[in-house]
């Protein structure tokens, strides 16, 4: 079972603990962090590294040194010291967002904004195209992240990044879930979850169920991975 774990940049913390959640990410990280023009920015980079560390060490009962990650060649992270546990993160607004399984599992939050007409007939297939450009204010920008967050969570979950144009696939929706048309032979499920009014969060793994999403305070995090490390 596929779960969400998701943390508020907007989360008010002191400089202690921020400057303290440095302990739980890796040098490139930091000096990543550290590189970021906006404070936001910054949060997201920090947090999501802070989110993964605390969700390796407490369910892999690791240590943060550890804790090993490495990139495939199109830059997906995965645990080399773990073969069935998969995790990818996504952030957009206010929220930083991790997808734990052990299936291989891709997710993708985007913040609302208007519509962007260009984008939708440049990369989506000219039928979905159409079916966005034809409605109007909220009903549009709903449709255009929908439909958009779900092809990226497919990307995300093959972990090819932009070798997989995305007008290459097709999203087929049956009652509450969305599939892919493609020719391989793994099955794997598109999943919309409801977070606010103002992101669109999807996942796409092998997992035909979501468990429930879990929001997750740095306040938390911190406390769990002090307790752990000394």
């Amino acid at each position: 079972m596929a779960e969400i774990y998701m943390v508020d940049i907007n989360e008010p913390i002191s400089n202690d603990l921020y400057q303290q959640l440095f302990n739980y990410v890796s040098n490139e990280r930091k000096a990543r962090v550290n590189r970021y023009k906006f404070e936001a920015d910054a949060k997201r980079s920090l947090y999501a590294g802070v989110l993964v560390n605390y969700l390796v060490c407490t369910k892999l009962h690791l240590k943060k040194e550890e804790v090993h990650l490495e990139y495939n060649e199109y830059g997906k992270p995965y645990l080399s010291n773990s073969t069935n546990q998969f995790f990818n993160i996504s952030h957009s607004g206010k929220w930083v967002v991790c997808a734990w399984s052990n299936k291989e599992i891709g997710v993708d939050i985007q913040q609302i904004e208007a519509a962007d007409l260009d984008i939708a007939r440049r990369f989506f297939l000219k039928e979905e195209y159409l079916s966005i450009a034809k409605l109007k204010g909220r009903q549009q920008r709903e449709a255009f992240y929908t439909l958009w967050t779900l092809k990226e969570s497919y990307i995300k979950y093959k972990g090819r990044g932009l070798a997989i144009p995305i007008n290459s696939f097709q999203l087929i929706y049956e009652k509450e879930h969305a599939f892919i048309r493609t020719q391989e032979t793994n099955a794997v499920m598109l999943h919309m979850i409801n977070i606010d009014e103002e992101h669109k969060l999807a996942v796409c793994t092998e997992d035909s169920e979501m468990a429930s999403t879990t929001y997750m305070s740095l306040e938390t995090i911190y406390t769990k991975l002090d307790k752990l490390h000394n």
